[in-house]
Order: structure tokens, then sequence, then C-alpha cells
């Protein structure tokens, strides 16, 4: 708005009346060069930046609450001052306080959506995420664009950042804590309250056993030994994707369209209110076509989305630059024909719209994905540090480079996608469908990163391996400790070798059944109950067939002569309506071999 411009940045409003007084002497690639106008926008991500670290290990000890109650308190404070600046110094204090605020939210806020949604609706919820963000930005455009003819609108249009500020707030102080974090601060009676209140059930015990594992593996890894689990080799996949997947999000190009299309637009011929107007119909851009990537992130997979995405961005990019290049050429004047300035925004709102289904979300996701359970909480932290720092670099920079490249620009992001493309096709492996528990198989499998890692298993000391993660037979695997724990009967090393074999194969080629794992537990249960409680009950959760078996086998698997219960001798996966009769010939296999007998 003009009013904010010459209040607070009267160098660049000054520059902006002269492009209007005399658009043939003016470059419109430089109107907006400013120093300090580019110190106001990276202030925000700089704070944020700074601050994630810290906010993280505060989430973490104190739980999800305490951190969203800061970050809308800090919201709010920072925009009362942004409400009431009336000099330089006030508005960059504010900024700073919002972005640290910033970085109490970000980490806090996805956080708690995840371990409060069902499991079943936990990706998608996720991503809801992003498309309220959207919102937020589609509103605050459209806000701009109503309070723009009011001298005092710029006010207004800030200040209204108290609503949600408020229901952030408010939701510190009303909502329950997640059980999960409950559980990991050592208060389980509440965790178990608090997950039936919110599941409107008293039915959520293979919930409720999931949490209490996840909650003892986080025990079990605390920050510093997450740190030194990313540093090692073996996880040099989750390393380097959970550094570049937040860098290559934001090296689209993206922030500095969203945060400098009213510059930008303005710069180009639109006047203040039709700029206005174009940066709401981006932000509706935005917000229709991430509801686009809900309803095809679990359909299509991660991989083809931001192929599509990084295609429709590397040829947008590239039409902006030439239109701007023939454009101002042919007219040789500041400001361009209507036509070409809509020209300009379709490319505009092209972009938007690819980023918006691709990298939008899946940003965020993948690195939220990727990280096995030793690497989780430091790679989680490495992708918003990268994050925060890649926005304040970009919004840093942008405007002097747009001023020194002009319309190259455009085609150095062009040239960047091209380069991102690259390293989705070498680097990033699909991980639709792929329960977390089983994210380091792919990497294992993955024709870049499998034979890196490949030395690194072999020399990995064993003390640092989890039982899940030993092979059959090493030293504290569950193979050996059910053989150094079973009195007498079989256990899982007695299973015929080809029997064995059927069973890795099975969970090698159709990870959703478990089969190895599940053949495991029961195997182990009929040799030693207690081992149960290392496993993972998630990875069987959809079959309610096996909870109950492994509940049995759990008080009766000792006893000799131990029988399966009636009713259960056949597996059935209930989402796919058939009976599986390899798996199960497989099943009963191991359970006699374990020491039992089927009726």
């Amino acid at each position: 708005m003009p009013s904010f411009l010459q209040l607070f940045f009267p160098d660049v409003y000054a520059s902006k009346q002269a492009a209007a007084a005399s658009p043939d002497a003016t470059d419109p690639y430089c109107v907006f060069n400013s120093e300090t106008l580019s110190l106001y926008t990276s202030l925000y991500f700089l704070a944020g930046l700074l601050t994630a670290p810290s906010a993280s290990a505060l989430t973490r000890k104190q739980g999800r609450k305490v951190s969203m109650l800061i970050g809308g308190l800090l919201t709010l404070l920072g925009t009362a001052l942004n409400t009431a600046a009336q000099n330089r110094a006030m508005l960059y204090c504010a900024r700073v306080l919002l972005g640290v605020a910033l970085g109490f939210t970000n980490g806090a806020c996805p956080i708690y959506l995840s371990e409060m949604a069902p499991a079943a609706h936990r990706g998608q919820l996720n991503l809801l995420f992003q498309l309220c963000t959207t919102f937020g930005i589609f509103s605050s455009g459209l806000i701009n664009y109503g309070t723009s003819h009011l001298s005092w609108g710029w006010r207004l249009s800030l200040g209204l950042a108290a609503i949600p500020a408020s229901i952030l707030t408010l939701g510190g102080l009303l909502l329950p804590e997640s059980p999960a974090s409950l559980e990991e601060r050592g208060r389980p009676a509440e965790a178990r309250r608090v997950l039936e209140r919110v599941r409107g059930t008293g039915d959520v015990d293979a919930e409720y056993a999931d949490i209490q594992h996840a909650a003892a593996q986080s025990r079990r890894y605390t920050q510093l030994q997450s740190w030194r689990n990313l540093l090692q080799r073996r996880y040099r996949p989750s390393l380097v994707l959970a550094a570049v997947v937040p860098v290559a999000q934001q090296w689209t190009g993206v922030d500095c369209i969203l945060f400098y299309v009213p510059v930008m637009l303005s710069s180009f011929g639109s006047g203040d209110k039709a700029a206005l107007i174009n940066t709401a119909i981006v932000g509706g851009t935005l917000f229709a076509f991430t509801t686009v990537a809900i309803w095809l992130v679990d359909r299509v997979g991660r991989r083809p989305l931001l192929f599509s995405g990084n295609a429709v961005m590397t040829a947008s990019m590239v039409a902006t630059a030439v239109l701007l290049a023939v454009m101002f050429s042919q007219y040789n004047t500041a400001t361009l024909p209507s036509g070409a300035a809509a020209g300009i925004l379709v490319c505009i709102c092209c972009f938007i719209a690819a980023y918006s289904w691709s990298w939008g979300g899946l940003g965020w996701l993948i690195p939220a994905e990727i990280q096995p359970l030793p690497t989780r909480s430091a790679g989680f932290s490495l992708s918003v540090s990268a994050n925060f720092l890649s926005c304040f670099i970009l919004a840093q920079c942008f405007l002097p480079m747009l001023c020194a490249m002009k319309w190259g620009t455009y085609l150095f992001f062009a040239a960047l996608l091209v380069l991102n493309t690259a390293f989705v096709y070498w680097l990033v492996p699909e991980t639709r469908g792929v329960p977390q528990e089983d994210i380091y198989s792919v990497y294992t499998r993955h024709k870049f990163w499998g034979p890196l890692i490949a030395g690194a298993e072999e020399n990995q000391p064993q003390e640092e391996k989890q039982p899940s993660e030993l092979k059959d037979g090493e030293p504290g695997s569950h193979s050996s400790q059910v053989a150094s724990s079973s009195p007498s009967g079989a256990c899982i090393l007695d299973l015929p070798h080809e029997v064995l074999v059927k069973c890795l194969g099975l969970l090698e080629l159709k990870p959703r059944l478990r089969l190895a794992l599940v053949c495991k537990q029961f195997a182990a249960a009929a040799c030693s109950p207690e081992l149960l409680q290392e496993v993972d009950v998630g990875t069987v959760r959809g079959l309610p067939a096996v909870q109950s078996l492994t509940a049995w086998l759990a008080r009766h698997g000792r006893h000799a002569g131990a029988r399966l219960p009636a009713g259960i001798t056949r597996l059935k996966l209930s989402d796919q309506g058939s009976d599986l009769e390899e798996e199960n010939n497989v099943f009963a296999t191991c359970f006699t071999a374990a020491g039992g007998s089927t009726p």
C-alpha cells in the first residue's frame, strides 16, 4: 500500500513515484530494489531459524500445548506492535517477534495435529495444515485489497492477524495435550484418558500400545543420539534428504513469487489496486490447487506429483522470462499493456498451481516420512532449519537479483527446477503406502542409496543397531534373543531354511502384510512371551486376528501342547477382502515349528 511505503520505506516510495512520472526513464526491474525492504521480509525467517532449535527442545520436554501457547501469545504481541508501528524500528521488532512465534508454531502445530489424528487420516490432515496456510495467504490478499482505499488500511490489515493468533492462543489453553506427549513425559494414566476422550470410545488398546511403544523408542533416542545417528554413513540418505528437500522446495522460487507478487505486478504496469487483486487471485490459485494435492497424494504417489509440478513450473518460469524480455524490448517502457500484464499473471498462476499440487505440501510431508526412528528427531529439526535458512536467503536476495538479472532471474529459477527434477529422479524414493518402520528398507533397495549404504551396514557396531534392524542370528536380534531365552521347544532359528526364506520374501514383496514380523512374533511368543513387548504392534494393527492371537500366545505360548484358538486359524485382510492362502500356510508352518499345533 502506498501509505505503508511512504511511512516506512520512503526511498522505495520515491522510486515508485518517479517510475510513474517518467516510465521511459525507469528500469522496471529495479523500482522496488531496497535493502531495507528486503530486510523487512527476511527478518521473519531469520528469527524463525534462530528460534527453531530451542522451540523444538521445549516442545519435546514441556509438551506441544506450551509451544502453541507461546507462539500464539508472541503472534498477538507482534501483531499489536505491527499495528501501532510509528517507525521502521518498531516494524522490524514486530517482524522479529512474529518470526520467533513462527519458530514455535511450526515446530508444535504439525506434530500436535499428527498425534491427535486417527492413523487412517494422518497423511491428509498433515496436508490440511498446508491448506490452512494457503487459505491464510488467500485471505490476506483479499483483506489487503479491501482495505487499500483507506489511508490507515495497512494498520487494519496487519491488525486482523490477531484473530487467528487469538484462536491459536485459546487452543493452547483449552485443547488437551496429545496422548503421545503425555506418555513421553511419564503421565500414562492421563494419556490413556485423553485418548479415550478424543476417540470417543474406551476401546483404544491397540492405538495406546502404539503410543507406548513410540514413547519408549523416543526416550531411547535422545536428541544428541539422534544427531549422532544422522551423521553415520548408514543414515546418509536421511541426512541428505532432510537437508536438501526443503532447499529444493524453496529454490523453486515460490516465496519470491508469493512475497513479491504485488511488487512485481505493480512494477510491470499494474496499478496498486490491480496488483492487490491479482495477488488475491494468486492466493486463491494456491488454495484451490492445494485441495487437489490432498486428493492426489495417496492415489498417484509423491514422485509423479513432483515430476509433473516441476515440468509445469519450469515452463511457467520460461514463459514469464520470454514475455518480459519480448514485451519490454517491444514497448521500451516501464508500463506494459494490459494484455502483457495479464499474460504474466497467467504464467504466475500456472506456476503457483503446479507448486500447490507438488512441492507445496510434499516439501513438508516427505521430510517427515523419510526419517527412520533413530534419526527422526534430528532429521525433522534439520529440515525446519534448512527451510528457514533458504527462505531468509531468497527473501534477502530476490529484489537485487531481479534488478541485476532482469528477466534472466526467471530463467535462473527455471534452471534450478531442472536440477530439482534430476534430484528427485535420482535421490528421492517413492514413499506412498510405506509405513515409517519400513523406511530404511526403501533406502536399501534404492538404486542409488542401496549401494552407498551397503558397506556401512556391514561395519555398523552392533550396539548401535536395533533388534528389528539386525539380521537373524546376530547378537541382539529377536531370533538370537528367542534362542537364548527359550528353555525348551523350537524357536525361529529352528524353522526349515526354505520356510524362513519364504517368510522373509513375503515381507520384502508385500510389506503391508508384515508376514515375516508376524511369524517372528508367533515363534517368539511360543518360546518367550516377554519378547512381545519389544515388537511394534503398529505393524500388524490392521489384523484383528493377529492381535487376538498375539495376546493369546502371550498367555499360553509356553504351555506344552499349545493350540490355536478356534476361529483364527486363517488370516484375512479386511481391506482386501480375500483369504491369503499362501500366507496362511506359512503362518501355520511357523506356528507349528515354534512348538504349537493347529486344530
